[in-house]
Formats: structure tokens, sequence, C-alpha cells
């Protein structure tokens, strides 16, 4: 009689094993097309594209680009920016536009360092773009290895004002580039045009 209790409890231990083992390891049908509707309703989500922003008060951006031989530090100060952030095509852009700003740019192991100021301008993300129109530009040199506190007009060596600034980087450089610009540089015995 035990015998017969063991071998039928087996053969019950047996077939609940196996109901479960089939249950949760054989993908059916109905599985498989449940998978497949939250895949497209997840990827359809990811196509639409939306738009956030965000205003944002007496902002201060430290952009630190490094190559093979040396470190450029490009701060930004503004009074007030709206940050806004896109996404279409599953790609993320950020856009910045910034107001009452000004720009320094300072390559880490130079003895000068360029400071920009502009009434509004943008910054893009992730191309590392800077855009301003009627740019007031001055380049100082400095004997300290970092942007300074407050600017000294004495260190001044030219200023100038551009129509148009565009800064951004291309195969790991920085590139600068000032339109129609009207500048004055100054040597030691006074400025010339």
């Amino acid at each position: 009689m035990l015998k017969k209790t063991v071998f039928i409890s087996l053969i019950c231990l047996f077939s609940v094993t196996t109901c479960i083992i089939l249950n949760l390891f054989l993908v059916k049908e109905q599985d498989y097309e449940s998978f497949q509707k939250m895949k497209e309703q997840k990827n359809a989500s990811f196509a639409t594209n939306f738009d956030l922003s965000q205003a944002r008060k007496d902002v201060q951006k430290d952009i630190w680009f490094s190559n093979d031989h040396k470190r450029l530090h490009f701060k930004i100060l503004c009074d007030h920016s709206s940050l806004s952030l896109q996404l279409s095509k599953n790609k993320i852009h950020l856009k910045e536009n910034l107001q009452n700003l000004e720009c320094f740019l300072h390559e880490i192991g130079s003895e000068q360092f360029r400071h920009f100021k502009a009434k509004n301008g943008y910054y893009t993300h992730p191309d590392h773009r800077f855009f301003s129109h009627q740019v007031q530009i001055a380049f100082y040199q400095t004997k300290e290895n970092m942007i300074p506190k407050s600017l000294d007009p004495n260190l001044c060596f030219l200023t100038g004002f551009s129509e148009e600034m565009i800064f951004h980087i291309r195969e790991n450089e920085p590139q600068i580039s000032a339109l129609h610009l009207k500048a004055k540089i100054f040597s030691k015995k006074g400025p010339f045009e």
C-alpha cells in the first residue's frame, strides 16, 4: 500500500512539475502577440516629437574641451536663459537661449583669454555650438592659468565688435568665427586699427 501511495504521489508531482515548466518556458502564440503589441507601443511613444522647456536665472556654464596637447575652458554667464529639449526621430536636441551674456574662452597653458559680451545668443547640444549677434570682443593677456575673476583693462590687447560670432568644435579643435569684425589692437605705444 505504501509503495502504491508513493508511486501515485511521484506521478502527481511529476505531472504538476511538467505543467509548471511547460507554462513558464514555452512561448505561446498569444504571449508573442502581446509582446509585439507592447513593443510597438513603446516604439510609437518614442517616435512622437515632444518639447520641454525651462527658464533659469543667473546661469553659469563651464564647458571643458580637451585634445592631445591642451585643454580649453569655455565659460558662459548670463542673466536669463530658456532651455528647451526637443525629441524628434529618437534624437535629443538641447537649445539654450541666453540673454545678457558674457563669455570667457581660455586655453589652459596659454597666457591669454578671450572675452565676449552680447545681449543675446544661443548654445546647442550635442554639437556644442554657440552663436550670437552684435558681440563686443576683447582679448587679454594673463599671467594666471585660469579665467580671472575681474577684467584688468591694462591687460587688454584687442577690442572689437562683430556682427555675428560662432563658436564650435571641429575635429577636437575650437573654431571661432567673427563675421564683419571691426577691431583695435593695442600695443605699449597705443592703439592702432
